[in-house]
């Protein structure tokens, strides 16, 4: 292993380490190694094995591409690679794990720049997440049940009875988690154009399109009440954090996702959605949250202040949603 690759390598590990872990102890339990071995090889007096190197790499998620590209080169992990997603429970028990491992890194937090309501959002109402993911198993997942049936709730829910408590478990992970989100003005339009046509193309009944509008304008009502509190809240009321929310109406963006912690943070960005390309390569993050800063800076905040703007976003969400109702009255 050459020297310069060697000295690369540990370097690249101690920016991944929290302040208080010891490089060579870290090591040496890893690679088995006394700690005198461990810092003959820090200093290049003794080689790392192939083996060694691929070990290190392997476990703090460290691409030779990098060293080789400088920083042009970024490693990016692919959701539907690494956790393979078949049915509606598989997905929501992934953001699970997913919050539960962000709900124990110190000082925990989200922002999150969207064109379209968060999914977590839609966990409010059972009707509203089972289409969506209804919707995802039909195209992404290519689930054979849910491609030979249309869609209703109570269809829905009898085919996956373990959905139910998942959901509530995901809701109050993503209330207890402070988060500065950045949503457009019709964040719903995705949702309310998928409606439209599960509608039109017979792959629901009219008045089950008319009930998820009707749950959406219920929704729009509870968002009005997280930002105007600064704060979002599980369903029961028992679980609640900050909720700072932003009108983006000055730069469009697909889902891009920061976790932050004290000690690590991670980028979540949608491919082709709901799967996702994933990365805590450390340029990356400071590229992403010098984005995100800029874009707080040329947006409006509506939580806790600037009711105007928090007034004028909701109704504009409500007239869409009232006009897909007109439009679904017609069918």
């Amino acid at each position: 292993m050459t020297g310069q690759f060697q000295s690369w390598l540990f370097t690249e590990i101690t920016k991944k380490l929290p302040a208080r872990v010891t490089l060579a102890k870290e090591i040496g339990g890893l690679l088995a190694l006394s700690s005198g071995t461990v810092y003959k090889k820090m200093r290049g007096e003794v080689p790392l094995s192939l083996e060694e190197a691929l070990t290190l790499m392997q476990h703090y998620r460290i691409s030779a591409d990098r060293f080789l590209a400088g920083d042009k080169s970024v490693l990016l992990r692919y959701s539907a690679f690494d956790h393979p997603v078949s049915t509606p429970p598989d997905y929501l028990a992934g953001l699970e794990q997913q919050l539960i491992g962000l709900r124990q890194l110190p000082n925990p937090n989200i922002w999150y720049a969207t064109y379209e309501l968060p999914i977590f959002y839609y966990l409010y109402f059972p009707e509203l997440i089972a289409f969506k993911l209804y919707l995802w198993g039909r195209v992404n997942w290519q689930t054979p049940v849910l491609r030979e049936n249309p869609f209703h709730p109570d269809a829905f829910a009898a085919l996956y009875p373990t959905l139910e408590a998942l959901r509530t478990r995901v809701l109050n992970l993503y209330a207890s988690i402070p988060s500065r989100e950045f949503w457009p003005v019709h964040t719903l339009e995705n949702t309310l154009g998928q409606i439209r046509l599960c509608a039109m193309s017979h792959l629901m009944e009219k008045s089950v399109a008319l009930d998820l509008c009707d749950m959406l304008y219920k929704l729009t009502d509870y968002i009005g009440h997280f930002a105007a509190a600064g704060k979002k809240t599980s369903e029961d009321g028992s679980v609640t954090n900050d909720f700072d929310l932003y009108l983006n109406q000055m730069m469009y963006t697909n889902n891009t996702i920061l976790v932050r912690s004290d000690i690590y943070k991670v980028v979540f960005t949608t491919l082709d959605n709901p799967n996702y390309l994933n990365s805590d390569d450390l340029f990356l993050i400071q590229t992403i949250e010098t984005w995100m800063e800029r874009l707080r800076q040329n947006t409006t905040k509506i939580s806790l202040e600037g009711e105007l703007r928090r007034n004028y976003m909701l109704h504009q969400m409500k007239l869409r949603i009232e006009a897909h109702q007109t439009e679904l009255k017609t069918l």
